[in-house]
């Protein structure tokens, strides 16, 4: 398996007497994370867009066709009248580069969420998270 480790730990050091610790420590990964993309990358889990290293772009997938009829089935909140298509290619374009927390909070959740006719009701700074309840 080609693997790059998602958590690094430093070498174990022996214990210079008996009653020495140890301490080991990890570092998270995350889908915001590099380390998370290559990971993804060698499991070949590819990022829309992703060229592999000798310059050969992705193939297109097998059931491209039926993919496309899905997605021409437009929901009432995306007709063009809504989100004209420049909006969506800008959307695009901001989902595939933003890798970091901080640039989908700024850059892809603003299109997500849309326009407000009550600013009043809006809400901010509420992290992401699993909830366990």
């Amino acid at each position: 398996m080609l693997g790059v480790p998602i958590y690094r730990v430093p070498p174990l050091v022996p214990a210079l007497n008996s009653e020495a610790q140890v301490k080991t420590s990890t570092q998270s990964t995350g889908p915001y994370d590099r380390n998370f993309q290559q990971h993804l990358i060698h499991h070949a889990v590819y990022p829309a867009g992703y060229i592999y290293p000798d310059g050969e772009r992705l193939p297109r997938p097998d059931n491209l066709d039926e993919i496309r009829e899905v997605l021409a089935q437009r929901r009432p909140s995306l007709s063009s009248s809504q989100f004209p298509e420049t909006a969506f290619e800008a959307f695009l374009q901001s989902d595939t580069h933003a890798v970091k927390q901080a640039q989908v909070m700024t850059r892809v959740v603003p299109t997500l969420e849309g326009t407000l006719d009550d600013p009043s009701c809006a809400a901010g700074d509420i992290p992401f998270k699993i909830s366990t309840t």
